[in-house]
């Protein structure tokens, strides 16, 4: 009947065994479990057919059961609700071999092996697959220390290749590697993860494509190659982390483009130690300190043989700008409008060749699909190589026109 469990059993000469089939069955009608795993107990439901037998001290199993967890259901933090996992195999007193897989919320992971009863030893192949993945390899390993290898796969539209990590427990956490084609590339990740939730790692990554990794965060048109180093640490509110030898050479929607960056940083702000940006041959070079509110950044942008120092300030929802003496902005930001504004004292911005010079007033707004704009005495001249006419704007420009 619908929500039993049928039990078949016999003895006879030292030799017993048990069939059991259940459909539709809940542990919790016989089980009564109390604390967190009692939830877990109350939201299973258990179907499928198990038997059991042996002689003495032997023990031989084998097992196809399904089982599937309620909406709501939490282990541990992790919402289990809607998976469902299904066990096939055999099994002794000392190990079972067979398949596990889960499915839940459109993704799956299956592992086919030997699970070893002592030392939590396994050995086997497994599977990762769902909306944009498809990862496959292998794990080995028990006593707390396992090796995986990736044989290959893609997620999320980024090719990975072949690669080999561990996992191994220690007295306070998981050390962790892995090593791998990625992209195209090469990522090699090495660290520790604590039991307390802090980590401590390196990830150093090269000549990766960066299309896939455009893809994989929504940008198009992103071509090349990317490259460096990434140095983390997060433990008892204390946090470290480093940027070297960050490199990227490409093109953005067909536009040569070459970055270079390194920065250290820790849980009150940052150093920037230099930033070297290329964009279809203008150079623009930044460095400066910054703190992750008030004062964000402070320090130099170089760019046409020039330096001009930088300070970008958020208060609330405003963000000013100020360059050097000659030129101030901000925005601000509240109750469905934007709105800023640029002012601007005979600014100098070097070219090739030359400066152009700037001066005037530059605001706008935006607000429920209207915005509108005004320029007040915007004026533009041109000092090198040629001669150019001097020109001089005021007016307002919206939705209507200007």
């Amino acid at each position: 009947k619908k929500g039993a469990l049928g039990l078949v059993g016999w003895y006879e000469g030292g030799v017993w065994g048990v069939n059991g089939d259940l459909v539709g069955y809940r542990p919790s009608e016989d089980v009564e479990v109390e604390g967190a795993w009692g939830e877990v107990v109350r939201g299973v439901v258990v179907n499928g057919h198990v038997s059991a037998g042996g002689k003495g001290t032997e023990l031989g199993y084998k097992v196809e059961v399904g089982v599937a967890v309620d909406a709501g259901v939490e282990v541990s933090g992790y919402k289990a609700g809607g998976l469902v996992v299904q066990v096939v195999g055999r099994g002794d007193g000392e190990k079972y071999v067979g398949v596990v897989e889960g499915v839940q919320g459109g993704y799956r992971v299956r592992y086919e092996g030997e699970f070893g009863y002592k030392g939590m030893r396994v050995g086997g192949m497994y599977e990762v697959g769902g909306s944009g993945v498809g990862v496959k390899g292998e794990v080995r390993g028990e006593r707390g220390e396992y090796e995986v290898g990736v044989s290959g796969g893609v997620v999320k539209g980024v090719a990975l290749g072949a690669g080999r990590g561990g996992v191994q427990e220690t007295g306070e956490g998981y050390e962790v590697k892995y090593e791998g084609g990625v992209g195209g590339g090469s990522l090699r990740v090495e660290g520790s993860v604590g039991k307390d939730g802090g980590y401590e790692g390196v990830v150093e990554a090269q000549g990766i494509g960066a299309g896939s990794i455009g893809s994989l965060i929504g940008m198009k048109g992103v071509e090349g190659e990317v490259s460096g180093r990434v140095y983390g640490f997060v433990r008892g509110g204390k946090v470290s982390w480093s940027v070297s030898e960050g490199l990227y050479e490409g093109r953005v929607s067909g536009v040569g483009v070459r970055a270079k960056v390194e920065g250290v940083g820790d849980e009150v702000g940052y150093e920037l130690k230099g930033a070297e940006v290329t964009v279809g041959g203008v150079e623009v070079g930044v460095s400066g300190t910054g703190r992750y509110e008030g004062k964000v950044f402070e320090g130099e942008v170089r760019t046409g043989g020039v330096g001009y120092g930088v300070v970008v300030e958020v208060a609330g929802g405003s963000i000013g700008v100020k360059v050097g003496e000659k030129l101030a902005g901000e925005v601000k930001v509240g109750r469905g409008r934007v709105e800023g504004e640029v002012r601007m004292e005979e600014f100098g911005v070097g070219v090739r060749g030359g400066m152009v010079w700037l001066k005037g007033k530059v605001g706008g707004w935006y607000e429920g699909g209207e915005w509108g704009g005004v320029v007040e005495g915007l004026g533009v001249r041109y000092e090198g190589e040629g001669a150019y006419p001097e020109v001089e704007v005021s007016g307002t420009v919206d939705a209507q026109g200007a």
